[in-house]
């Protein structure tokens, strides 16, 4: 999350990438956002979160796995975008040999 913006995804061990295979290495620069986080656009991503965390409870397909949901809360807008393999850069999956989910 920051300012307006946030991003949603799903991980479930070996169904699918982690955050580290869309994203790479966690950046080093603590440099603080350019925009604050706005209190609202944590309510909607958490909120989405939490559904999320229900359904993959209930056993609810169509997950968030494989898939980032972007909110561009200026434009009131939503997109999904497709992650649908493993990286085979990806440290966390190589590490562990899991480079063919």
């Amino acid at each position: 999350i920051t300012g307006f913006s946030g991003q949603v995804m799903t991980y479930v061990p070996e169904k699918g990438p982690c955050y580290r295979c869309i994203f790479g290495e966690i950046p080093e620069d603590n440099a603080p956002a350019p925009i604050p986080v706005i209190g609202v656009t944590a309510g909607i991503i958490g909120t989405i979160q939490a559904a999320e965390a229900i359904r993959y409870l209930l056993g609810i397909p169509s997950l968030l796995t494989g898939k980032l949901l972007v909110l561009d809360g200026l434009r009131m807008q939503f997109r999904t975008v497709p992650f649908p393999h493993v990286s085979e850069h990806c440290p966390l999956h190589t590490r562990k040999g899991v480079t063919d989910l």
